[in-house]
Order: structure tokens, then C-alpha cells, then sequence
């Protein structure tokens, strides 16, 4: 065989470097290893966001497998380098080159799973952060129930003293009561106006009467309810008027008529509401 007398060409700085290479980049992974284990270890299945730490969880393991392929071919490259120093200077050259092209190519690819391996950190501490603001955000939800059930209890309960309010107005609005004034001798006699009827109350509630509107003008109903209140004399009897705001119109002249009935009477006026029923 040939012997070229030039200096033969070394490749054991060469070989240093990609070990050295090969070492920074199994203590990355190591690294990134323990990482990925420390935050897989805080990471509760019932999160919502833990279907996307799986799917994060998978793409790394593609690139872990990748990473590892790639060092098994720079392997193979190191066997060959070594086999390529046995040949002759200008096959070495030409396969130095073609090596060189490779391992620039492998550098590129490592140096892109570099990159989508520190995204994949990036989304994993993003995640993380959503799961801590969907945490914060539960406990605020669970504060603002809690507050909620102690205001619903508050208006059940003034709700409830609403109700025995009403009730007790009603009752007192239902319950008017009579003063017969001085002489307490005298018997009352309640009317009641309405703009649709007048209703004479004596204390005998078995007379009681109710004289309906049967026209347009009030003047039927005084008078039929005049003729049944003359027979109450003013002499027993203390007429007392609960005028609704409907009978205001007429309610002068039904007090005309009884002081044109009972010149010396005594009365009483009080007004009442709409809605107010005695009976």
C-alpha cells in the first residue's frame, strides 16, 4: 500500500469535543429530567389542565426518543471516524467532510429539540400558573357561596319579619275602634260610606243593613239609608261616619241629612281606606 509522507491527520482533538458535547447534553437531559419529575409529582389528575400536561408529558417523551437516536448515530459516526483513520489522507478527507456536514446537521437537529424542549417548559409553567389562578378562583367561589348562604339567611329571616309586619297591619287596619265621646250612656251607631254603598252597623249586629247604589247619583242610597238610620233616636244613639275616599263627593250632605234628622246629635267623623272591610 501508498505511504503518504505527510503528517497524518489527528482526530482526537476532534473526538474531544463531541465528547465533551455528548456530556453537556446527557446533564441537560438530566436536568430536565429531574425538572419534568418534580413538577409531575405537584400535579393532581383532577385538574383541568392535566390532559394538556400529558399531551406535553407524550411530546417530550418523543423528543427524549429522538435525543437518544441522535446519540446512538453519533455513535456510530465516532466507530466510523475510527475506522476512517486506517484509510488513505484523500478517502479521509472527502469522509472528514461528509462527517463534518452530519454532525453540523445532528448539532442543528439537537439545537431544535433544544428549543422545543424549553416551549414545552414554558407551557408546562404556564399551565401550572392556570391551575394556581383555577385554585385561587375556586376558594373565592366557595367564599362568595358561603356569603351568599348567610345573606340568603338574612332575607329569609327579614322576609319572615316582613310577613308578621304585614300581618300585623292588616290586623290593626281590619280593627278601627269607636270612642262614644262623654256620655258613655249612649249606644253607637256606625255608618260606613262607600262610593258604592252605605252600610248602617248598630251595636245589634242582627240589624244590620246595606243600601246599594242603584244609579248614577248618590241621592237614592242617603235617602233609603236615612230612613233606616231615623229609626236609631239621637237620644241613645252616638252616630259615628267612617268615610272611604270614595264617598267624599256625597259624605257633606249625608252629614246634612243627619243633622237635619237629628238636630242635637252627637257624631263622630273618621276616614278610612279603600280596602279596609269591617266585615
Amino acid at each position: 500500500m501508498f505511504k503518504n509522507n505527510d503528517a497524518p491527520v489527528s482526530l482526537f482533538s476532534f473526538q474531544d469535543i463531541i465528547t465533551t458535547l455528548t456530556g453537556i447534553m446527557l446533564l441537560f437531559l438530566l436536568v430536565m429530567a429531574l425538572i419534568m419529575i418534580q413538577v409531575n409529582s405537584e400535579l393532581q389528575k383532577d385538574s383541568p389542565v392535566y390532559e394538556q400536561l400529558q399531551q406535553a408529558r407524550k411530546e417530550n417523551n418523543a423528543l427524549k426518543a429522538d435525543i437518544t437516536q441522535t446519540e446512538q448515530e453519533i455513535s456510530s459516526l465516532r466507530k466510523r471516524k475510527r475506522e476512517l483513520q486506517k484509510r488513505d489522507n484523500a478517502q479521509l478527507k472527502l469522509e472528514k467532510f461528509t462527517l463534518e456536514q452530519q454532525m453540523k446537521q445532528q448539532k442543528h437537529d439537537l439545537d431544535v429539540l433544544k428549543g422545543k424542549i424549553a416551549e414545552q417548559q414554558k407551557k408546562r409553567e404556564k399551565l401550572n400558573r392556570r391551575q394556581q389562578e383555577l385554585a385561587r378562583q375556586h376558594s373565592e367561589l366557595e367564599l362568595q357561596k358561603k356569603d351568599l348562604a348567610t345573606i340568603k339567611k338574612r332575607i329569609d329571616v327579614q322576609k319572615n319579619k316582613s310577613k308578621e309586619l304585614h300581618r300585623k297591619i292588616k290586623e290593626a287596619r281590619n280593627s278601627i275602634t269607636i270612642t262614644t265621646g262623654r256620655d258613655t250612656n249612649k249606644l253607637p251607631l256606625v255608618i260606613e260610606c262607600s262610593g258604592d254603598f252605605i252600610r248602617v252597623i248598630p251595636k245589634d249586629k242582627t240589624r244590620i243593613r246595606k243600601f246599594e247604589r242603584r244609579t248614577p247619583v248618590s241621592s237614592d242610597m242617603i235617602n233609603e239609608s236615612m230612613r233606616y238610620i231615623r229609626t236609631f233616636p239621637a237620644s241613645i244613639n252616638y252616630y259615628i261616619m267612617l268615610i272611604k275616599p270614595s264617598a267624599v263627593p256625597y259624605s257633606y250632605f249625608m252629614l246634612k241629612k243627619l243633622h237635619g234628622a237629628f238636630p242635637k246629635m252627637e257624631y263622630g267623623k273618621e276616614p278610612i281606606l279603600e280596602n279596609e272591610e269591617l266585615f
